[in-house]
């Protein structure tokens, strides 16, 4: 016994209409998706670029092969970078020192549980 894979949805006027295979309307892969986006907003990653995140700031840098530190500090202001922001290169903490690799994804990030503002007095 075969089971069909026709897939149908009703027309304007009432009557069925076949859609494509699935597999010719599923989403791309999450990748593709997101260099899509971001060639149509002019944010593609080129060669030597680092993915650089600190809080809703967001963006790719072309910095291979400069140290954590250098681009803390060129960027600070630019990216709105905590002085106390924690470095994070794919997902694990790293020193200033760290050397950048092409295509790495550097996130600033704070502690957590911690807020922007500083405390209030009671």
């Amino acid at each position: 016994m075969t089971i069909s894979q026709e897939r149908y949805r009703k027309d304007n006027s009432g009557a069925d209409q076949k859609l494509p295979p699935a597999e010719e309307t599923a989403p791309e892969p999450l990748d593709e998706a997101i260099d899509h986006v971001n060639r149509a907003l002019g944010n593609a990653m080129q060669e030597g670029d680092v993915f650089i995140i600190s809080g809703a700031n967001s963006q790719p840098f072309p910095v291979a092969t400069r140290t954590v530190g250098e681009v803390r500090a060129m960027l600070q202001y630019v990216m709105n970078i905590g002085p106390g922001a924690i470095a994070l290169v794919n997902g694990a903490a790293v020193a200033p020192d760290h050397i950048l690799q092409q295509d790495d994804m550097l996130e600033f990030t704070k502690e957590g549980g911690e807020k922007g503002g500083s405390r209030l007095p009671h």
